[in-house]
């Protein structure tokens, strides 16, 4: 990807986002864990916040798409209709 990417690629904005934890990314890759403790711990504590809903998750990636002009609002508005 960094061979690849120039900045009229549509992914060039992620480069950074993708490149700079690729370390972490690759340690995890095939790691498989029950999160349930984690979890219960969480729910106990109270600072811990639940993750948000995939739909949460995707307005914001739309959101950063549409401020760096990936895409325009139009097409976000398509794709969230989708949900």
């Amino acid at each position: 990807m960094i061979d690849r990417c120039r900045k009229g690629d549509l992914l060039f904005p992620l480069v950074n986002f993708l490149v700079h934890p690729v370390d972490n990314i690759t340690a995890m890759e095939f790691k498989r864990y029950d999160s349930s403790n984690y979890q219960k711990a969480r729910a106990r504590s109270p600072f811990g916040m639940p993750d948000p809903p995939l739909e949460t998750v995707v307005k914001g990636i739309l959101r950063f798409m549409v401020r760096q002009g990936i895409i325009n609002g139009r097409k976000a508005e398509m794709v969230l209709q989708r949900f």
